[in-house]
């Protein structure tokens, strides 16, 4: 009975990492096809790219690490109006970061390039949100047809 648990153990723990492993490769793909968007959107030069390429990946390890903490502290909140606050502390928190690297980014990119990344990082996150709404509501139209 012991020897069934712990291969238990071991084979969920084994899936466990290789699904952290799938998603922390998923991120890195998203985060370098993200600075690939970014680069084309802002007319980088090449010398800017590989200069950007870094300092972005940073940030958006940081931006990511931080909505993640505050996306599992919002699960644990049930009052309504600490949920408020914990969504405008996150806000804040990416806010912070943004602010953080844009000396930064100034260092790589012009004025007029740094106020369109922000613009551009707004208007992504956008369209992504409303692409996933829609790709929801339509598995969930499916799911009632089948019904």
């Amino acid at each position: 009975m012991r020897k069934l648990f712990i291969t238990i153990m071991a084979v969920a723990t084994a899936v466990c990492t290789m699904a952290q492993d799938k998603k922390a490769e998923f991120n890195k793909k998203l985060v370098a096809a993200q600075t690939d968007e970014m680069a084309y959107r802002l007319n980088m030069t090449d010398a800017q790219k590989r200069e950007f390429s870094g300092i972005y990946e940073q940030y958006c390890h940081e931006v990511l690490s931080a909505k993640i903490a505050m996306d599992a502290k919002k699960k644990e909140l049930t009052d309504p109006i600490a949920q408020e606050k914990n969504r405008l502390e996150k806000q804040r928190k990416v806010l912070d970061i943004r602010i953080a690297y844009a000396d930064r980014f100034g260092k790589v990119l012009s004025g007029e390039q740094l106020t369109r990344l922000y613009k551009e990082e707004n208007q992504i996150q956008k369209r992504l949100k409303r692409e996933l709404k829609q790709a929801l509501n339509e598995q969930k139209a499916a799911k009632k047809q089948k019904k």
